[in-house]
């Protein structure tokens, strides 16, 4: 076993993990929202003016998520209204709930986690094992930077369930171990997600590289 100290060392370390872990989600999260217009049906959206209308308006702010330009996917660039007045206008369409998602991610990403709170909780399960976990993922993260620790772990652990893929699984099972164990001092309830990652999800880069033993072993420091 590692040196206890040299364990409490990186334990320190790590105080920007939240942030660091969930940027290769957010990050990615265009992508994966991409995929949710499937959830919206591309035929359902040609066939119906405004949908397509909703979906065309949103395109632009997405693009600008997977820049990276936040500011601009919420507040338009001039010629795209931006997904704060696309929210206003399409709210109720398919497309109008996959953009709560962009821009609970841009609201994230911004440092207003508030707006990002509202944003993702008005976001409908729409069914995709990809998309609606990364929303509630999302959420949690929003939560645990207000410092509502408890329950970004709980939001985390229903994620990482609701996804049950060796994609997004162990991230969130990892997040949710790592509030659990540095910010709550609960290091049962982390050895049960980092244990669950080790053992339901064999074919993870998290599991296959090793990386998961040195939170277990962490975790399991008294």
């Amino acid at each position: 076993m590692a040196n206890k100290n040299v364990i409490v060392e990186e334990a320190a370390q790590e105080q920007s993990f939240l942030v660091k872990n969930w940027k290769k989600v957010a990050i990615g999260c265009g992508a994966i929202a991409v995929v949710a217009l499937g959830c919206v049906g591309y035929t359902k959206l040609v066939s119906e003016p405004k949908e397509l209308a909703a979906a065309e308006a949103i395109a632009a702010s997405e693009n600008y998520i997977k820049q990276g330009d936040f500011e601009k996917a919420l507040a338009g660039d001039g010629q795209n209204i931006g997904l704060q007045a696309e929210l206003d206008q399409y709210g109720s369409t398919k497309s109008g709930n996959l953009a709560q998602l962009y821009a609970g991610v841009a609201y994230y990403n911004e440092g207003k986690y508030d707006e990002a709170i509202k944003a993702l909780e008005s976001f409908d399960d729409c069914g995709d094992n990809m998309v609606s976990p990364a929303a509630i993922a999302a959420l949690g993260n929003c939560y645990a930077c207000k410092g509502d620790n408890q329950k970004g772990a709980e939001l985390l652990v229903k994620a990482a369930a609701k996804a049950d893929n060796a994609s997004l699984s162990p991230v969130f099972y990892i997040q949710a171990g790592e509030l659990y164990e540095l910010a709550l001092n609960n290091k049962e309830k982390a050895l049960e997600c980092y244990n669950k990652v080790k053992d339901s999800y064999k074919a993870a880069y998290q599991v296959q590289s090793g990386e998961i033993d040195k939170y277990i072993e962490r975790a399991s420091v008294k």
